[in-house]
């Protein structure tokens, strides 16, 4: 079966899957493998299971409206949750969305597998933003943030156009990057030492800009000039397989006191703001990505390809 047929096989499985679990589903509970975890999560958390039916959930993100935003990648589709009904379809066919993020303006900002970052206008039609570097088409990029002075970050990795994308295709670009948008709407690299960057998001003052690359399943951090340029990175951590063989380096989530989650094999690796392995908890499944959100600001998402999981962190 051909690429395109296969997706839209999948996407139409999705569909027909798509569902909220029950509140009566048991949470599993987080199995710490090193250090301590009870000053980051809520007592008695567990892994919760909340929503499944997807071919690929990725890029969650918590919307000021009290919802969950995520992407289905493989079914070309972006989702709204709001707990307890189903999930919506908020936009499909959506170039094949991965990473979101809002700007400062409550805009929705989306890294797409068809190689190209939109920005949602009023009328909620996405307009490209980048998709282009130096005259030649992006990979794909995988993630995006937000970052100092409110600009806009972006990975670009070839996993759109090797196998997980729309389209299979030789990279115009010679190396993945780490990219800035410019204010003359140019995609500006900052980097490119990374082999397949996946993840990023950046500390809460803007000093530092965490990035996963699952060619080496590892988490780097950069500093962050004053002009926004990146300085020379720093390996934080090698992710083992200890919680499991499943899943890569991906998606990461900085909270308001520097604590970083990052997704990595077999679950979620929570580091503190000094490098420092605070403690693992084991997710089921394919994790792929993680956001900060709940009504009061205090829980986890965590998308693993055909599910999304919530994971309750401890009262500030």
């Amino acid at each position: 079966m051909n690429d395109h047929r296969r997706i839209g096989t999948m996407a139409a499985l999705a569909c027909a899957l798509v569902c909220i679990v029950g509140c009566g589903s048991k949470p599993e509970a987080p199995r710490a493998v090193e250090g301590p975890l009870r000053d980051v999560l809520a007592s008695g958390a567990g892994v919760e299971l909340v929503l499944t039916g997807f071919a690929h959930a990725d890029g969650p993100v918590w919307t000021r409206g009290g919802r969950l935003l995520f992407s289905d990648t493989l079914a070309d589709r972006l989702y709204l949750w709001d707990e307890p009904g189903p999930p919506v379809v908020f936009r499909s066919p959506s170039g094949h969305p991965a990473g979101n993020v809002f700007d400062a303006e409550g805009r929705l900002v989306t890294a797409q597998h068809d190689r190209t970052v939109t920005r949602t206008d009023e009328r909620g039609m996405p307009i490209v933003i980048a998709d282009r570097h130096a005259g030649h088409l992006l990979n794909g990029p995988n993630d995006v943030a937000i970052g100092p002075e409110g600009r806009i970050y972006f990975v670009d990795a070839t996993y759109a156009i090797t196998g997980n994308g729309p389209d299979s295709a030789e990279p115009e670009l010679p190396a993945c990057g780490i990219y800035r948008v410019g204010t003359d709407g140019a995609a500006e690299r900052l980097a490119r030492d990374r082999k397949q960057p996946n993840g990023l998001a950046f500390s809460p003052d803007g000093s530092r800009l965490y990035v996963t690359d699952d060619a080496d399943d590892s988490l780097y951090r950069y500093p962050v000039n004053a002009d926004g340029t990146l300085g020379a990175a720093r390996k934080v951590a090698t992710f083992d397989r200890a919680l499991g063989e499943t899943g890569d380096a991906d998606g990461v989530a900085v909270d308001a006191d520097g604590t970083v989650f990052a997704v990595g094999p077999g679950g979620l690796w929570i580091y503190g703001a000094d490098d420092r392995l605070v403690g693992r908890v084991a997710v089921p499944g394919i994790p792929t990505d993680v956001t900060i959100g709940g009504r009061d600001g205090r829980a986890l998402f965590i998308t693993a390809k055909t599910r999304i999981y919530r994971l309750r962190l401890a009262a500030r």
